[in-house]
């Protein structure tokens, strides 16, 4: 195969998996500046080794294996430095979970676009909740709200993202009604 060929094909596999691939990135990190920087990376790691990819083959599920590694160093960096992130054990059953539902892929797609989406202080309260594990009644103290207020804000975003979600899947002609 020829550079121009080979630089074509990548180019096509990439540009048709790139929301699923930063989608997945992003279940992972939580973060979108570093699922930016991880998915920048990941794509550069992919075209380095875009010889070894086997043609005919799933170029998501390689590309997600070479993104999970780049989310892995990703952070080993971070706890170099004492961020809070998963427990690492949590991290694989995101990362195996968000692999092996190939037909959700697309699913996950679009909660990423509907994530990225959210108000800057709605998302941190997902982030506070899901990726660092605070209670209700930390989050609340953190950004001024009663446990209940909180529970029925995680209740609404909760449903926005569902219907979200819905509404994407029902766009691109994934779900009827």
């Amino acid at each position: 195969m020829n550079k121009d060929s080979q630089t074509e094909d990548f180019v096509n596999l990439l540009l048709n998996s790139q929301g699923r691939i930063y989608a997945y990135i992003l279940s992972l990190v939580g973060n979108h500046d570093d699922a930016e920087d991880i998915m920048q990376d990941a794509v550069s790691v992919m075209w380095q080794k875009f010889d070894s990819f086997e043609k005919g083959t799933s170029f998501i599920a390689w590309a997600f294996t070479i993104s999970k590694y780049q989310v892995l160093n990703f952070r080993r960096t971070k706890a170099r430095h004492s961020e809070n992130l998963f427990a690492d054990n949590v991290f694989e059953l995101i990362a195996e979970q968000a692999e092996t539902e190939s037909c959700d892929n697309e699913k996950m797609e679009c909660l990423g676009e509907c994530v990225a989406n959210l108000k800057e202080n709605h998302f941190n309260i997902l982030k506070m909740k899901y990726f660092y594990g605070l209670s209700v009644r930390e989050i609340g103290s953190r950004v001024g709200l009663g446990k209940t207020a909180v529970y029925k804000r995680l209740s609404r975003l909760h449903a926005f993202l569902r219907d979200c979600v819905k509404r994407r899947l029902k766009a691109r002609g994934r779900i009827d009604g």
